[in-house]
């Protein structure tokens, strides 16, 4: 993930985008595997968009009017929770999460993927298994 810690609200490493609102998930078959997740900040009203590439498969729960980020966080194999895996590969069963899911697993694990999880303080968690996330200021208009 891109550095904040220079934005003007001082956004750091470990709060990125907290207090963001989600505007909007862009996610399109032309765009091969990608999406790109339009936010702004509520103090500042900066917006930035995080870009997934390489998405293997991606969760939205709760897209309303005022999604507010409360944590943006990362997991890669094997540090990965079973339930957030088990949601983002559209199971409901985590007991047997190894054995049903085993070549999806050792997908994850061979292409060294990495779990990104949303937490929302209202609306919007979003779960997405990719290849990589970068978070880019976009220019004011």
């Amino acid at each position: 993930m891109n550095n904040l810690s220079e934005h003007h609200c001082d956004h750091s490493q470990n709060e990125a985008l907290h207090d963001c609102y989600i505007l909007g998930i862009i996610s399109d078959t032309m765009m091969e595997h990608k999406a790109e997740i339009i936010v702004q900040c509520y103090s500042c009203k900066a917006r930035f968009k995080v870009i997934l590439d390489g998405i293997f498969s991606m969760c939205v729960h709760d897209f309303w009017e005022g999604n507010i980020i409360d944590d943006m966080s990362q997991y890669e194999w094997p540090n990965m929770p079973a339930e957030w895996l088990a949601d983002v590969l559209h199971t409901n069963d985590t007991k047997d999460l190894i054995g049903k899911l085993a070549p999806d697993l050792d997908r994850i694990r061979d292409q060294k993927m990495i779990l990104l999880h949303i937490t929302p303080s209202y609306g919007c968690e979003i779960f997405a298994l990719c290849k990589s996330i970068m978070v880019q200021e976009l220019a004011d208009d």
